[in-house]
């Protein structure tokens, strides 16, 4: 359950982190889609800072290619920031307590997580619930890691009849559920019923979870009560909060309404370093906004 004391602590370190970004008025951010907008989300931060997170996200990266070890790799990662962390233990211990209280350890017989960020959490997670934990690859393999460092790969019956909870570090529109994770616990014989994503950018992710009879939980949501705190705790400016809320409302038009005034925008990114030049150059070639040129 979300009280207004464990809001205002996960907002807190969310900034504290760099796990939410927020642009100034005059220069929102470029998004890998040809998008623009006022605030970055970056949830796996919450490890304890952008530094120990990247370096953790590179060592995930380099244990790939060994599906077996893993999955115990990132348990004593993980396990040693949790005793070393404030922050990232205090999530973690938020997280181990939604879940007790919104689906009850009852019910839970396997706790899943999608490569790679989701292992951020979900590996410790199983690990502090005393369950097996289901480590779910993108080309739709899994490997079922248990306590005792048993390591099975899964076939067609390992979740069937299971109680099954899947973590995930953050949930847009739900699309890796649909493409990945569901078909991939389904194909082990299993079916998801809960799920629990430490922030829910409320980009619909949820509805289309509860129209397959999944339930969502999640310890924060990326709305207007997030950044209104966000200021009130000193966070933010007044004249970002602004951009913010016309954003939340209406993306596109917000966004059209920010280049319509800043004709120089597009501009000044197509002459910039190479990642905001080729972000530029897709907005102009999906036609994302009205640009005058």
């Amino acid at each position: 359950m979300k009280t207004f004391e464990s809001k205002q602590k996960l907002t807190q370190w969310l900034f504290e982190t760099g796990a939410i970004r927020v642009s100034q008025k005059d220069r929102p951010f470029w998004y890998t889609s040809g998008t623009i907008g006022p605030y970055f989300i970056n949830t796996h931060f919450l490890y304890g800072s952008e530094d120990l997170a990247s370096k953790f996200l590179k060592d995930l990266e380099d244990h790939l290619q060994d599906p077996f070890g893993i999955t115990k790799f990132i348990l004593e990662k993980s396990y040693e920031n949790y005793q070393n962390n404030r922050i990232y233990r205090e999530v973690m211990n938020m997280i181990i307590s939604t879940i007790s209280k919104e689906v009850g350890l009852d019910k839970i017989d396997i706790v899943t997580g999608g490569e790679r960020r989701d292992w951020f959490f979900s590996v410790l997670v199983a690990y502090l619930l005393k369950k097996p934990h289901g480590t779910l690859f993108k080309n739709q393999d899994a490997y079922l890691f248990e306590e005792s460092e048993i390591v099975k790969k899964c076939h067609k019956d390992s979740f069937k009849g299971k109680g099954i909870i899947h973590i995930a570090d953050l949930i847009t529109e739900a699309s890796s559920y649909s493409r990945m994770w569901m078909p991939a616990i389904e194909s082990f014989g299993g079916t998801l019923k809960n799920t629990l994503a430490v922030v829910d950018r409320m980009q619909g992710g949820g509805e289309v979870l509860a129209k397959k009879d999944v339930k969502l939980i999640s310890l924060l949501n990326v709305d207007q009560e997030l950044f209104v705190n966000a200021n009130q705790l000193g966070l933010i400016h007044e004249d970002q909060l602004v951009m913010i809320i016309e954003y939340l409302r209406d993306h596109k038009g917000s966004m059209q309404k920010f280049l319509d005034e800043h004709p120089s925008f597009i501009e000044e990114s197509l002459e910039a370093e190479p990642k905001i030049r080729e972000r530029a150059q897709l907005c102009i070639k999906n036609k994302a906004y009205k640009v005058s040129r």
